[in-house]
């Protein structure tokens, strides 16, 4: 990602402060969300991308929760990396699901805003 001035970290303040607001309603979590603050590493080379995306890639790994990057059962780009694999994701409509605020009990009803 590219992005002049202080744009880039105006984007990310937003998108985090966001992420963690519907993260805390649909999980009623509660306490500390990022474990530190945002900050931007250029990337200025192809070595330097080389090493951040095994970074990347490795993180799971590293924290203990996978044994190998291939198990991360999230969204990853590595099937695309090392073949043509395709995967595919339910993405949560919130558009759909705000449209409905109010207008029925929304109990038992977050499978209807998921799409593919």
């Amino acid at each position: 990602m590219w992005a002049r001035g202080a744009a880039l970290a105006s984007f990310m303040q937003y998108l985090r402060s966001n992420l963690f607001r519907k993260v805390e309603r649909l999980v009623d979590w509660s306490g500390g969300f990022w474990e530190r603050r945002y900050s931007a590493e250029p990337v200025l080379d192809d070595e330097a991308m080389v090493g951040r995306l095994r970074c990347v890639l490795a993180h799971g790994v590293k924290e203990g929760l996978v044994e190998r990057s291939a198990e991360w059962p999230g969204l990853t780009c590595l099937p695309l990396l090392l073949g043509p694999a395709r995967r595919l994701f339910q993405w949560f409509s919130w558009t759909k699901r705000w449209s409905m605020r109010g207008s029925e009990d929304m109990a038992g009803a977050q499978g209807r805003f998921a799409e593919k």
